[in-house]
């Protein structure tokens, strides 16, 4: 019997209405600074078969007034506990930069205690976590606001200088913003067995923090099925939603065909 994130009211997902013949859950997993409405399109994109599930993460969106997590194991650690009632069911999992790391990291963890493993990764404007690259030249903690919003405009998105000129969104965006960032910086990477799960990772063209030969190594996160796409877009290519989809919906077809 289906177990409904909807029915349970867990506040780690936002699931949408509960659908006759649904196959698999995707879970999709932000970018830094952003929340699960980023993916709430998605559920009006798929086929009924397919229940998208964006995660909402602390300190953000509904979950505002919770504290912000900075360390990968604390949000890795917390996330696994809440999605494991609910891989007993065909489930995948996507995430984009930021989510894109947690995304690997919760896999391994799944796996480290033996939960059905999923049945895709779709890696999303990352590159490999072996690769030692940060899109900024500073660690966060060294930097003043403004210098942090210049930081990230410079490297990243210029759109971001906005914030400096709307205190009410500032208020509101820098401190995920940061928190987000410092999670990333201070992540470090722990050679592992491979995983046992197919990886299609996502770039975009003209993405100015993912250089091509940086998504290469993801290769050896897996032992089953590798793939690179390239989505026409720079760094937030995920925003168009309908190029983004239909990869997810062909590779899905592939991995797991839907009853008819």
């Amino acid at each position: 019997m289906s177990c409904s994130i909807q029915d349970i009211g867990n506040k780690w997902f936002l699931s949408s209405a509960p659908k006759c013949g649904m196959e698999v859950r995707l879970f999709c997993l932000p970018y830094a600074g952003r929340g699960a409405s980023i993916y709430k399109e998605w559920q009006q994109l798929v086929p009924p078969w397919i229940d998208v599930c964006p995660v909402r993460l602390p300190g953000r969106e509904t979950r505002i007034r919770e504290p912000l997590i900075r360390d990968m194991k604390v949000m890795v650690d917390d996330l696994a506990r809440a999605i494991l009632p609910f891989l007993h069911e065909p489930y995948v999992l996507f995430g984009h930069s930021m989510g894109a790391l947690i995304t690997y990291e919760l896999a391994n963890k799944i796996c480290e205690l033996r939960y059905p493993k999923p049945d895709c990764l779709f890696i999303s404007g990352r590159i490999a976590p072996s690769v030692a690259h940060d899109s900024l030249s500073r660690p966060v903690q060294n930097l003043s606001d403004y210098e942090f919003i210049e930081e990230i405009a410079n490297n990243i998105h210029s759109t971001v200088l906005q914030l400096a000129s709307e205190p009410e969104l500032m208020s509101v965006m820098l401190p995920v913003l940061r928190a987000d960032f410092e999670l990333i910086q201070s992540y470090s990477y722990v050679i592992r067995p491979p995983l046992e799960t197919p990886i299609i990772v996502f770039s975009g063209t003209s993405d100015p923090i993912v250089p091509p030969e940086d998504l290469k190594p993801w290769a050896n996160c897996t032992s089953s099925h590798f793939s690179i796409e390239m989505l026409e877009g720079d760094h937030f290519f995920v925003h168009k939603s309908d190029q983004v989809v239909r990869k997810i919906l062909t590779a899905l077809n592939r991995i797991r065909p839907p009853r008819r």
